[in-house]
């Protein structure tokens, strides 16, 4: 079936589509995404990040999925940007969580991608100082 011209406009033009298009305008989301220049944008941001303050890396927590695998590769990035300068600049990178993952292989792919320059696994164990039950006689 061959969508109208107006079946079109009437799919572009809802309230939600409106909403949308005045959140992008008042966030300055341009409709244009270009991969290569965001990618290029936000590794110069955390540069001058480490520039201004006077820092030589970043330390994050990696759990292996695509949130941390992203923050990360970005920060190697940025990282190696620095180094080619002549910066003194590392990424440590440290592996979450300690213990059992349900998508450890997806996690383990992503640990080993990322290549800091330093790289931790998680030993530290958080153990509850309180009861999951109620005592009655607490200590």
């Amino acid at each position: 079936m061959v969508e109208t011209q107006h079946q079109r406009h009437r799919r572009h033009h809802t309230p939600t589509h409106a909403r949308q298009r005045a959140i992008s305008r008042a966030l300055g989301v341009s409709l244009a995404f270009d991969a290569a220049s965001e990618l290029d944008r936000r590794t110069a941001f955390l540069e001058s990040i480490l520039e201004k303050s006077g820092k030589a890396g970043y330390v994050l927590g990696i759990s292996g999925g695509v949130d941390s695998l992203v923050a990360g590769r970005l920060a190697q990035l940025a990282v190696r940007r620095l180094r080619d300068c002549g910066r003194h600049a590392f990424f440590v990178a440290v592996r979450l969580p300690y213990g059992h993952q349900q998508d450890e292989q997806d996690a383990a792919l992503a640990w080993t991608s990322l290549r800091p320059t330093i790289a931790f696994r998680s030993t530290l164990r958080w153990r509850s100082t309180h009861s999951a039950k109620p005592s009655a006689h607490p200590a």
